[in-house]
């Protein structure tokens, strides 16, 4: 898991926390929280190894979307997982594409 994620000219912290993640009242897996360019994600959270890239994604998409002024966009949660889970998949799938596009 990466130290940090940069996103457009913004460094986001990743990290991973004990505390609970409380996000509109309920429990969660990992927050993003923009003020403060940090990703938490839970330490001992209900995930498996397989499903912490989607989560981190999921709240890299947040934050991308969020920092390209489409914040409204930003906290559509449908649109933000099956985002996340699809850049995911298409990474896995093709992994040239990554070489490629840093070039």
């Amino acid at each position: 898991m990466p130290e940090s994620v940069m996103i457009d000219a913004v460094r986001y912290a990743v990290l991973r926390v004990k505390e609970p993640l409380i996000l509109d009242g309920r429990a969660c897996n990992a927050v993003v929280d923009y003020n403060t360019a940090q990703i938490k994600m839970l330490e001992d959270g209900n995930i498996g190894e397989g499903n912490a890239a989607k989560l981190l994604m999921h709240e890299i998409v947040h934050a991308l979307l969020f920092e390209r002024g489409m914040p409204e966009t930003a906290a559509d949660e449908e649109l933000v997982s099956e985002l996340a889970a699809g850049f995911v998949n298409l990474v896995r799938a093709n992994p040239q594409l990554i070489t490629f596009l840093q070039k």
